[in-house]
């Protein structure tokens, strides 16, 4: 696609210097008046492990230990504990306000990820219907890790996706993200396997001359992607292998188990306290009954993507109306 060419209208607000900058900072001013006018304690949900886990290991680091967490790395941890001494250590507030900046810096890199692909018009489609998005306003104002994990994988995404060719220093920054993507949640593993079919895909696009081999070209790319991200795990690893004896600590199974069985009609402490521990491996939790597992699998892809669509078409009705 010509990314400058508009399917439906050509504004100065799109090709302004500010158009990527507007709406998160909109966000941002939006959000935070919201969440800290109406939102002076937190509720039942994730906010129970930022009571319990999040802020209890952000006061130790502050007093110079470092928690290993069965769950998840230390990365949002680490922010909250620096967030927190600003905010004089409340940590609820340093919560909200660090939720807040990440999910309007989510934005930001959404939109510059949409327009490196598309264009200017396809990017305030995109970045407008993530703002409604009833999920993304919901984790806005529940302090947790998801906007912090969020800000780390649309960057790395951005950087992998930035330019056509393979540039280095693109490729060393989209390593340092996915790095502190996994050591904020476990699941940030899954962007070294994009970041591979990316650099393998270009690889194929590449013009190589006679003067240059094809392993070196391929090479280069991977060594500067790849070794930021092995410091960041090999490193922790050594860290929870040191504290814990094992390499790779991550229990994030049983979290699978509780949503995929847990009945509607039990509550999350009752479930845990009788189920949790009879799960020791994502295997288990997959096969202890694979009809269930997959049922609610397929369940639940229907549910969200249904959601999303249609939140998508109200959005780029919105900004057709607008565009008129």
């Amino acid at each position: 696609m010509n990314k400058n060419n508009f399917i439906f209208s050509e504004s100065g607000f799109l090709n302004s210097n500010i158009f990527f900058y507007i709406i998160p900072v909109l966000y941002f001013i939006v959000m935070l008046i919201i969440t800290l006018s109406n939102r002076l304690i937190g509720d039942y949900g994730v906010e129970t492990d930022f009571y319990v886990a999040y802020v209890t290991q952000a006061k130790e680091f502050l007093k110079g230990n470092l928690i290993i967490d069965q769950f998840r790395g230390p990365v949002y941890q680490i922010f909250l504990a620096a967030t927190g001494f600003f905010f004089k250590y409340d940590f609820y507030l340093a919560g909200k306000f660090l939720n807040v900046l990440c999910a309007s810096l989510s934005l930001f890199f959404i939109s510059k990820l949409v327009n490196s692909i598309f264009n200017r018009e396809g990017a305030l489609i995109t970045v407008l219907f993530v703002s409604v998005n009833q999920v993304f306003w919901r984790y806005t104002y529940e302090p947790g890790t998801d906007m912090l994990f969020l800000v780390f994988y649309t960057s790395s995404v951005f950087f992998l996706l930035k330019e056509d060719s393979l540039k280095y220093k693109n490729l060393l920054f989209a390593g340092i993200f996915t790095g502190l993507a996994y050591l904020t949640r476990y699941t940030g593993i899954s962007l070294i396997l994009f970041a591979l079919l990316i650099i393998f895909s270009k690889f194929h696009k590449t013009i190589i001359t006679e003067n240059v081999s094809k392993r070196n070209i391929l090479l280069k790319p991977l060594v500067y992607y790849l070794i930021p991200v092995i410091i960041f795990v090999s490193g922790w690893g050594l860290i929870c292998y040191k504290i814990t004896g094992h390499f790779i600590y991550n229990e994030n199974y049983k979290n699978t188990a509780f949503t995929f069985y847990k009945p509607d009609t039990m509550s999350k402490d009752e479930w845990v306290s009788k189920n949790q521990d009879s799960f020791k491996s994502m295997s288990d939790v997959v096969f202890n009954d694979f009809g269930t597992f997959t049922k609610k699998l397929g369940k639940n892809f229907i549910t969200y993507f249904t959601k999303d669509a249609f939140r998508f078409f109200l959005s780029t009705l919105v900004f057709c109306l607008v565009s008129v």
